[in-house]
């Protein structure tokens, strides 16, 4: 019996691949609106290439919204911290930042902070509870993307030795000395394949999707860090000619979490030192807004990119989170955009209560469309901000300032970029 099969009920036969948040949020949000989802998703590791283990998420109020309604955030919420207000540093010698504050749009808070690990282990623990989803440890050695008369197809490679010493059980049976193993292949169909497979994605590349990469030349150091001064729940970010430095804060009201991008050969210099040595510069860049600084944990370094692709989908085949894109983290939409795939997907289907499985290609490809145009605003609206912030050039430094002064000054301007920071209310379901 297939997978696919041992998954019980109606609705569309769903293959999620990809482990972690995303991957674990993609199965909740298909299971709950009434479809079969088996979940392609090895065991994460401890550590991490992209440092994930160390992060802590800065969850917009639209990622929390959906983390509710699949069941997650009264597992974590004990676990987070509001933020009530965020300073903006446009210059590192700016003595008085940009306040953006949450009662300024009426709001209790402009984010959630939240770490990887907490927030990856209630959503793992609320998909391996649905009766609806089936984990399944195995991950995808090919693809077929399927079309509109033909189902997507998962090819599985699974070796096994030629041959076998004699044993009376069959379990404890031993190759023979000098025989190779040999593979065999094992398939499983499904209407819908939803690729939650990272920035890496190899079910994007096996596909044939076109996708670009633009390198920031940046490796952001994470790690946390405690505060000689109480953080009250205000984060503060730094920008300067080369780098960003953000400090977000924890649960506890004197532990922050550090995420600083830095020119990659200068991030490896900083790597070589030890965490306190780290601490201790990290309290200087940052003016000593929150006192010395102290470690908490190592330091994790992690290279920035821009993943683009020319389309979310292809056959029966969707790519979310950040399969289907990356940012640079200076306003912490990572998780968030991803999350906001989430969104647009659980509108669209509850808009589509009768979709069935000839209707899926023609399907994705609409909503593919919708989702390429809102993430390509963001992405190259964030890099521009980068590339405006890091820029140096005769009299940028006076209207940096002159910026400054008129943003502290116009509250309806705040208000504004508030109502940015805060994400789009997401809606595609036409």
């Amino acid at each position: 019996m297939t997978s696919a099969e041992q998954v019980s009920g109606k609705g569309l036969r769903v293959a999620v691949a990809g482990g972690g948040i995303m991957g674990a949020c993609a199965s909740l949000l298909l299971a709950q609106a009434g479809h079969r989802v088996v979940w392609f998703a090895p065991q994460e590791p401890l550590r991490r290439n992209d440092g994930a283990q160390a992060r802590a998420y800065a969850l917009a109020p639209g990622s929390v919204r959906l983390l509710e309604r699949l069941g997650v955030w009264s597992q974590v919420s004990a676990r987070a911290r509001p933020v009530v207000a965020m300073e903006v540093y446009p210059r590192p010698t700016d003595a008085q930042p940009v306040t953006l504050s949450a009662q300024d749009v009426g709001t209790r808070e402009l984010a959630q902070i939240l770490g990887h690990a907490e927030l990856l282990h209630a959503c793992e623990q609320a998909a391996q509870a649905s009766v609806d989803i089936l984990r399944d440890p195995r991950f995808p050695s090919d693809i077929r993307v399927g079309n509109s008369g033909n189902p997507a197809v998962l090819i599985f490679a699974q070796s096994f030795p030629q041959s076998f010493a004699q044993s009376a059980d069959p379990q404890h049976r031993e190759p023979l000395a000098g025989h190779k193993p040999e593979y065999a292949q094992t398939s499983e169909t499904f209407d819908l394949i939803i690729a939650a497979d990272g920035a890496g994605s190899f079910l994007r590349r096996r596909a044939g999707l076109l996708w670009g990469l633009r390198d920031y030349e940046q490796t952001a150091l994470v790690m946390a860090l405690e505060s000689a001064q109480p953080h009250q729940g205000v984060a503060c970010q730094w920008f300067s000619e080369n780098a960003v430095l953000a400090l977000l804060p924890l649960e506890h009201e004197r532990q922050l979490s550090l995420v600083y991008s830095l020119p990659t050969r200068e991030a490896a210099q900083w790597m070589q030192e030890p965490v306190q040595a780290i601490a201790q510069r990290v309290s200087a860049d940052s003016g000593y807004r929150w006192g010395d600084l102290s470690a908490l944990s190592a330091a994790v370094a992690s290279p920035l990119a821009m993943t683009m692709v020319d389309q979310f989908s292809t056959g029966r085949l969707l790519l979310v989170g950040d399969a289907a894109h990356t940012v640079h983290p200076l306003a912490g939409y990572g998780l968030n955009l991803g999350m906001q795939d989430l969104q647009a997907l659980q509108a669209r289907l509850q808009a589509s209560p009768r979709l069935v499985s000839s209707q899926i290609p023609g399907w994705l490809t609409r909503f593919g469309r919708q989702r390429l145009l809102a993430n390509r605003s963001i992405q190259w609206g964030l890099d521009g901000l980068w590339r405006a912030m890091r820029l140096e050039l005769p009299g940028l430094q006076t209207a940096r300032s002159l910026g400054s002064k008129g943003l502290r000054s116009l509250p309806w301007l705040r208000r504004w970029l508030i109502r940015q920071a805060l994400g789009p209310r997401v809606n595609n379901a036409a």
